[in-house]
C-alpha cells in the first residue's frame, strides 16, 4: 500500500487498485487491471507499479483521479 493507492491481486492475471478520493474520505476510486500475463510479482515505488512473471515485465504509472 502506498499513500495514494492500495493494490490487491484478485486473480492470476488481475489486480484491484483503489486510488484515494480526496473529495470523500469514505470512498475510493476502484480500478480493475487485467494483464496479458500471469502475475508472479508486484512492486510499487511512488506512483509506478511493476508487474512481472519470469519472462516479461510491465510497468504502469498510477495517477490520482
Amino acid at each position: 500500500m502506498k499513500d495514494n493507492f492500495k493494490m490487491i491481486q484478485i486473480s492470476n492475471k488481475a489486480v484491484e487498485v483503489r486510488v484515494k478520493n480526496d473529495a470523500s474520505a469514505n470512498s475510493d476510486y476502484k480500478i480493475i487491471m487485467t494483464l496479458g500475463m500471469n502475475i508472479k510479482g508486484i512492486d510499487c515505488c511512488g506512483s509506478h507499479t511493476l508487474f512481472w512473471n519470469g519472462k516479461f515485465a510491465q510497468l504502469y504509472d498510477v495517477q490520482g483521479m
